[in-house]
């Protein structure tokens, strides 16, 4: 910023005035803020993500919980379930959380679980490369991609009438999970454990036409940290820490359709 500041418009600026104005602004922003996290806690689908991040040396993490309307980032040192519980004590009682394996979202109150479609389908590959004498890691990939296939083709009118297809596909998925698995295939074992654990999780999407099968548009959101951390390589407070999420909160919501709310 020093560099731009002086090399497009000559003027001199220190690091220091830069660091004030940015906390000035995340000031400024967090009634906004507030109110992206309002939203967020009484909206029907919320995806959510975490990713690491070093703030003054230190691992910590950077949360997101995201619809297509609003992003909400949090930092923490934490990756625990503690973390979602001070900032939405009561929940999510009526809200689908959209997210991966992660087990602290697991521990909290909602209205539903959707298990990301996308981390699913890299997480077979490693298990299907490993025992390639098995055939249940194919079974269930093709089966995951038949489900989403589906999805693209069903109307909101749909999701409340009788879809032959998706009761076959409910039917295969009771197989595979009933399937016996050698237990020389160990880490495929455990993978299918989880899935006969989860299993009310796995096709919520093709019953509510607002539950997307993924969490990706998550992960782009916290991707900002992943290019500020390639950028600087940490944060050197927590101070900035902060307002960088408090701002790029602000940034990913405002082009929405809910400037209306503001």
């Amino acid at each position: 910023m020093e560099e731009l500041y002086r090399d497009l418009f000559g003027l001199s600026i220190s690091s220091g005035i830069l660091v004030s104005l940015t906390g000035k602004f995340s000031e400024k922003a967090s009634g906004v803020y507030a109110a992206i996290h309002d939203r967020i806690h009484h909206s029907p689908v919320v995806g959510a993500d975490e990713t690491g991040t070093c703030i003054k040396g230190k691992n910590a993490w950077s949360w997101v919980f995201q619809t297509p309307e609003a992003t909400f980032i949090h930092t923490d040192s934490s990756r625990g379930k503690t973390v979602i519980e001070s900032l939405f004590p009561d929940g999510f009682p009526r809200t689908t959380l959209v997210h991966d394996c992660w087990k602290p979202y697991f521990g909290v109150r909602t209205g539903g679980h959707q298990i990301c479609t996308a981390h699913l389908l890299r997480e077979l590959k490693y298990p299907d490369k490993l025992y390639p004498q098995q055939e249940w890691t194919g079974n269930f990939t093709a089966l995951l991609h038949r489900a989403l296939e589906l999805k693209k083709t069903l109307l909101p009118s749909h999701y409340l009438q009788p879809v032959e297809e998706r009761r076959a596909m409910e039917g295969q998925l009771e197989r595979l999970l009933v399937r016996d698995i050698d237990s020389k295939y160990e880490k495929l074992t455990v993978l299918r454990e989880r899935m006969v654990r989860y299993r009310k999780y796995l096709f919520p999407f093709l019953y509510d036409w607002k539950i997307p099968p993924d969490n990706n548009a998550s992960e782009r959101a916290v991707r900002t940290f992943k290019v500020k951390l390639k950028v600087s390589g940490l944060f050197r407070s927590t101070d900035g820490a902060n307002a960088f999420a408090v701002i790029r909160s602000v940034i990913l919501t405002l082009p929405s359709r809910m400037l209306k709310m503001f």
